[in-house]
């Protein structure tokens, strides 16, 4: 079991086998390749590179090591361990809707 942590180092989710889960023990989704999604299979989110994509292709964000980032910079939150920050930046997508850019919540 992997914890995910957001902005405020508080734990909001893990993340375990390849299912992602809020820290009130409900699945809302999972990691599959370089793609995270919804539990009815819906395209949530993936990863090029070191850059985080909505599901319409848009760049929402990116990965520091195990640290995500929105599009402006911001720190959105982390993993500590080697599961890396695809769980993190899946995790933190899937429990907010999105990441904000510019201000606004993209899904």
């Amino acid at each position: 079991m992997e914890r995910i942590y957001d902005h405020k180092n508080s734990t909001c989710g893990y993340f375990q086998g390849n299912r992602i889960y809020c820290k009130k023990n409900k699945q809302l989704g999972f990691v599959y390749g370089s793609g995270f999604y919804y539990n009815n299979g819906q395209l949530a989110g993936y990863i090029d590179g070191n850059v985080v994509y909505s599901s319409s292709g848009y760049p929402i964000g990116y990965l520091n090591n195990y640290k995500v980032y929105d599009a402006n910079r911001h720190y959105v939150g982390h993993v500590n361990s080697t599961f890396g920050s695809l769980v993190a930046a899946a995790g933190l997508l899937l429990f907010f809707g999105g990441l904000s850019v510019n201000n606004f919540w993209w899904f």
